[in-house]
């Protein structure tokens, strides 16, 4: 996974690339090995968006293989929105 292999870059070689990087990333690399990795905004929003998918899509197959009422509790609560009773523009406190 490329993401990880620039963390590893980034934390253990200073952002230089190197074969251990190139390997890792395989055809997902973005540069050769010797060369400065770059990480500009771009990179990092697509990235932490690729971790968020990941993390969607762990929750939702490790839930298939062990279930947890804790997981449809909070799916369904995700989509109940509290209701407040409408008030009309002379109403100042809603109705009971």
């Amino acid at each position: 996974m490329e993401v990880k292999a620039s963390r590893d870059i980034f934390i253990h070689n200073r952002g230089i690339a190197n074969d251990v990087y190139v390997r890792k990333a395989g055809s997902h690399a973005r540069v050769k090995s010797g060369v400065g990795l770059p990480a500009d905004i771009q990179y990092f929003l697509v990235s932490h968006e690729f971790c968020l998918q990941i993390a969607d899509w762990l929750e939702v197959e490790l839930h298939n293989h062990w279930h947890s009422s804790n997981y449809e509790e909070s799916k369904v609560s995700q989509f109940e929105l509290p209701m407040a009773p409408l008030m009309t523009p002379n109403q100042e406190n809603p109705p009971d």
